[in-house]
């Protein structure tokens, strides 16, 4: 059993370090989510994470490629919380686990101590203008840092696509990594189908309104299944309670 010490929890899902400054905060999430043909990673974080989410996606995308299916049942774990001050998240593990965290808390540790880590404020323009552009502000300063990485080092950086959710009680910026550039083809492929599709139903719509082919336009679906019925001949889609 190896335990994680945390510091003191504010909120349902919010970490709070040093309460005096707010910009070294340390609250972090991170959901991961596998099946096993898919993986999906969801992160909540403050400025200074960014290595780490990016040396986290290298080692989940190759722990993912070479994992191998197990059935070995992993024991329950007791959670021993305190009311106040530190509190513990306990889950199991085993000795060459605790090792193997021990080493990566130490090989973290060597990786984030030539940086120095800061939040720069620029007021030359701000999220003000960018709206008025139909600009979506923290997307925009995504691409800048993508391309500055680009520029001075060479190599392309992770993309992570910012959302907003202020709109909800004690909303937060949260990240997600997008969609690969092949699949992003493929995804405006499907946009300008769904587009077009949604300007035919529309037509249709107007159409049936004005009396014309409303039986085609309202009627198909259940007049095919008369016919089928009629020769005996339903699919296991027709037989299905929703669709009749």
């Amino acid at each position: 059993m190896t335990r994680f010490p945390r510091t003191r929890r504010i909120g349902p899902t919010r970490y709070e370090g040093r309460q005096h400054e707010p910009l070294a905060r340390q609250d972090g999430i991170v959901d991961y989510l596998r099946q096993r043909r898919a993986s999906a990673t969801f992160y909540e974080h403050p400025a200074i994470d960014g290595l780490t989410i990016y040396g986290l996606q290298e080692a989940i995308v190759s722990g993912t490629v070479n994992h191998i299916e197990s059935d070995r049942e992993v024991p329950g774990a007791d959670i021993q919380a305190a009311a106040e001050g530190i509190t513990c998240l306990s889950f199991p593990t085993t000795d060459e686990l605790t090792k193997h965290m021990t080493r990566l808390r130490a090989q973290y540790c060597a990786t984030m101590s030539p940086y120095s880590l800061c939040i720069y404020q620029f007021k030359g323009y701000g999220a003000a203008y960018l709206r008025s552009q139909k600009m979506p502000p923290q997307s925009i300063s995504q691409i800048i840092i993508q391309v500055a990485v680009r520029r001075h080092f060479g190599y392309n950086p992770m993309s992570l696509d910012v959302v907003g959710l202020r709109q909800f009680l004690h909303g937060r910026i949260k990240t997600f990594n997008v969609q690969r550039a092949e699949v992003a083809i493929g995804a405006a492929e499907r946009k300008r189908l769904l587009s077009g599709a949604v300007k035919t139903q529309a037509r249709f719509v107007t159409l049936t309104a004005r009396g014309r082919s409303w039986t085609r336009h309202l009627m198909a679906l259940k007049e095919v299944l008369e016919v089928l019925e009629a020769w005996k001949e339903l699919s296991a889609l027709g037989k299905r309670p929703g669709v009749r």
